[in-house]
């Protein structure tokens, strides 16, 4: 989790290659929750060390998803962004039909 706070590219490589665990939790600064490395390298703003850890299997689940997009948006990373995309067609693809429908929900619009 340090090496993705820090956008430590090599050390996070070497990790991952020497059987790191991408799922392991740490308290995140902002938010108060449980957050895994990609949270990390997301609210720092570190989109290389975010990018690998995707496709490292980082983010395999919806819940680890939107805490991701959170705290991308928390780092200040502009939804132009690959890691930003990248996560947003992951959640996409994870939620299917039920994705347009909750992000209406949330804006309190009729998904009719």
């Amino acid at each position: 989790m340090i090496a993705a706070a820090y956008g430590q590219i090599r050390a996070a490589c070497r990790l991952l290659a020497g059987g790191a665990d991408v799922h392991q939790r740490g308290v995140l600064r902002h938010w108060g929750f449980q957050g895994n490395a990609l949270c990390r390298a997301c609210e720092e703003g570190n989109e290389e060390v975010a990018h690998l850890l995707v496709e490292a299997g980082a983010a395999n689940d919806a819940v680890e998803i939107i805490r991701a997009l959170l705290c991308a948006h928390t780092g200040g990373l502009p939804k132009s962004s690959k890691i930003v995309q990248l996560l947003q067609h992951k959640r996409r693809r994870r939620l299917g039909p039920f994705a347009r429908r909750a992000s209406l929900a949330r804006r309190g619009r009729n998904f009719v």
